[in-house]
């Protein structure tokens, strides 16, 4: 189809944990890496619309995914990507008969409404298992349950998914596991009724995030996450949310949202990294929350280095991002694989095979 989509001989090993030799280096394959089905439907529906090429401008609602190799192919195609942060624009510079594309994060509700109610040619690329979330929480939400999201604040798949829910209905984000703690230790210590009333103000230092906290449900709750969230950490948010809300007689209903692909490709990273290679690269794009749980996961094993893609390295230099500091830095190549034999690279589902390839060949040259 593309070179996006192009397999190239490392996927011989896609079904087998094993060393690629590249130069003076080994390194290590996952055996699950790649595109998920998710992705790939996405962009293949986004590269049909371009081949159709009947003149009509494609206007993209932010970036399909989350990796900046994608997103700048389907710019040099002609694709228009509308900001994230500015997504109310497209009704400024679209045509009522250009094509728009919501992304496979999906778009919040009432912006899709208002596309749908002003533009003819809709391309809608959501990930199903994205909708999965969405059906769960506008369920919850008509039984008026205080929603828990366990996901990114600002996320476009947590803005998403929230605006599914009403606005009648309390809404409460989690980003990790210490803010799940620490929730469940508000509920536990407290009278559910004075927490109504200061629910709004408990996300001071813990990222926690509160939507319309006069209708918080201290009877009903109901537990959804971002599909892209480490599986094991899923799994533990959902147990600290069950033990405090069932044991004070309360409703929990949790909805196993993260999807099979990502959960596949952790476990397939996990095995990688109990060999204890000497280095793991993790790569794809900063923005990606399946390739910052990866980044997560490797840290527990050996020095991780976080690459955006091939570019990243040279023969004197490494960029590489830190997370915690959201901050791209250099190191030098030299220091970096001092005394390193086995590399890992581990990326998630938003990652081109190619991306895979080109790292490879460039630790060949060095």
């Amino acid at each position: 189809m593309n070179k996006l989509f192009e397999k190239t001989h490392i996927t011989l090993f896609e079904n087998n944990n094993k060393t690629v030799h590249s130069g003076r280096f080994n390194i290590i394959l996952p055996d699950v890496f790649g595109f998920c089905g998710g992705v790939i439907s996405a962009l293949k529906k986004l590269e049909n619309i371009i081949k159709l090429n009947d003149g009509r401008k494609i206007y993209l609602l932010g970036e399909i995914i989350h990796n900046p190799t994608v997103n700048q192919y389907f710019i040099s195609l002609g694709v228009n990507i509308v900001p994230e942060f500015n997504l109310d624009s497209i009704f400024k510079i679209a045509e009522e008969d250009s094509y728009v594309v919501i992304p496979a994060f999906g778009i919040p509700l009432d912006l899709e409404n208002k596309i749908r109610g002003r533009y003819k040619n809709i391309i809608d690329t959501t990930c199903k298992n994205v909708k999965s979330v969405w059906d769960f929480i506008s369920l919850e939400a008509k039984n008026k349950s205080t929603i828990i999201l366990y996901g990114k604040p600002g996320h476009p798949e947590v803005q998403a998914s929230i605006s599914r829910a009403k606005n009648d209905c309390c809404i409460i984000i989690l980003p990790d596991l210490k803010a799940a703690e620490y929730f469940s230790t508000l509920l536990s210590s407290k009278e559910l009724k004075s927490l109504k009333h200061s629910i709004n103000n408990i996300s001071s230092d813990k990222g926690i995030q509160c939507y319309n906290s006069q209708h918080f449900n201290q009877k009903r709750f109901a537990l959804a996450s971002q599909t892209t969230m480490l599986y094991s950490e899923t799994l533990k948010v959902e147990k600290i949310a069950r033990s405090t809300i069932e044991k004070k007689g309360h409703i929990l209903s949790a909805c196993n949202t993260v999807c099979r692909a990502t959960h596949l490709r952790q476990k397939a990273a996990h095995a990688v990294c109990k060999q204890i290679p000497d280095l793991i690269f993790i790569v794809g794009g900063y923005e990606s929350s399946n390739t910052l749980h990866l980044y997560k996961l490797a840290q527990k094993y050996s020095p991780v280095y976080y690459l955006k893609d091939a570019e990243a390295i040279d023969s004197s230099e490494i960029k590489h991002f830190i997370p915690e500091e959201s901050n791209e830095i250099q190191a030098s190549t030299k220091q970096v694989l001092k005394n390193v034999s086995s590399i890992a690279i581990l990326a998630g589902a938003s990652c081109p095979f190619t991306v895979i390839n080109e790292i490879i060949e460039k630790l060949k040259a060095i």
